[in-house]
């Protein structure tokens, strides 16, 4: 039996049986052979037992139920359909989730603290950072450094004996005000004040390309770096002119990085510096500029180039 249609109505041979309420009257009844009665074909029976004319009701009969039951059949496979990616998007982060996690899980803390806090928690995990497939970066973005060294308010306590990075990425995410995100083998840790989303406008692809096939160095590690040491190395490294230029007023308003990488390339350090230092940062020809405010057209956010 179909869902009820037109109110409640139910088709029923030429006519719509409630499914409920007393019989017709008299005079709108009919005797089917075995003696039983059923209303009549110009009357419809209503749940509530009133009976209403056929005159009265927009029905149309067996077209109008085909209609109905495509119409059903659609939103039925729409949310099957919406359902289905809605788990697999669940799955897959769940999945990546898995993948940093174990990688951390592998890595000891170079020593045992009691303590987490503004003296040795930045510098501790990233000197603590190991080669990994799955993680090739670790990322303090500014929000969670200001926790440590400008409202210092970030401290953790770490109960392990034998302390592993992920026991420490997690006794900050449980008592402080730092969250862990993990993207394009990234691991960032961030507060709500940060914008995870690397900014960039790439104007020139062939100069992405050569960035994507240059490596970069085979492991980086800056704490509390300022641009006039991040800068030469990757100018020379990525061998590009990168605007601005150390000593330069231009980047004196530049956050501090703090961030430690294992075999990246230079577009993939391009990046992770940008993140930890909540810049953008415009590919062009001959050169690449970085700005503390992200460049406008970065909304847009072009697909990360393969």
């Amino acid at each position: 039996m179909g869902p009820p249609m037109n109110g409640g109505f139910r088709p029923f041979g030429n006519a719509c049986w409630g499914g409920g309420g007393s019989p017709p009257s008299d005079t709108s009844k009919r005797t089917s052979p075995t003696g039983a009665s059923r209303p009549h074909p110009k009357f419809f029976s209503r749940s509530d037992g009133a009976l209403v004319s056929a005159g009265n009701l927009d029905f149309h009969g067996p077209k109008m139920q085909d209609s109905n039951r495509m119409k059903y059949g659609f939103n039925y496979l729409r949310s099957m359909f919406f359902a289905g990616f809605l788990l697999v998007l669940l799955s897959a982060s769940g999945r990546a989730e898995e993948v940093w996690r174990e990688a951390l899980a592998k890595m000891p803390l170079t020593n045992s603290p009691v303590e987490l806090n503004r003296t040795n928690a930045v510098q501790l995990m990233l000197s603590s950072f190991q080669r990994s497939q799955a993680v090739k970066a670790l990322v303090f973005m500014p929000g969670a450094t200001d926790e440590f060294y400008f409202f210092k308010r970030a401290k953790a306590q770490v109960t392990n004996s034998q302390p592993r990075l992920l026991d420490a990425v997690d006794a900050l995410v449980r008592q402080t005000r730092i969250q862990a995100t993990f993207q394009s083998s990234f691991l960032l840790l961030h507060t709500d004040e940060d914008d995870t989303r690397p900014g960039y406008e790439i104007i020139s692809e062939e100069r992405t390309k050569r960035l994507q096939q240059t490596p970069f160095v085979e492991h980086a590690l800056y704490y509390d770096r300022d641009w006039d040491f991040v800068e030469p190395i990757l100018s020379r490294k990525c061998r590009v002119w990168i605007s601005p230029k150390y000593l330069s007023h231009d980047s004196y308003h530049f956050y501090r990085h703090s961030l430690a990488m294992w075999d990246v390339n230079c577009w993939e350090a391009l990046e992770a510096i940008s993140l930890a230092g909540q810049t953008g940062f415009r590919i062009e020809k001959s050169k690449i500029t970085f700005e503390h405010e992200q460049p406008k057209s970065s909304l847009l956010r072009k697909a990360r180039p393969n």
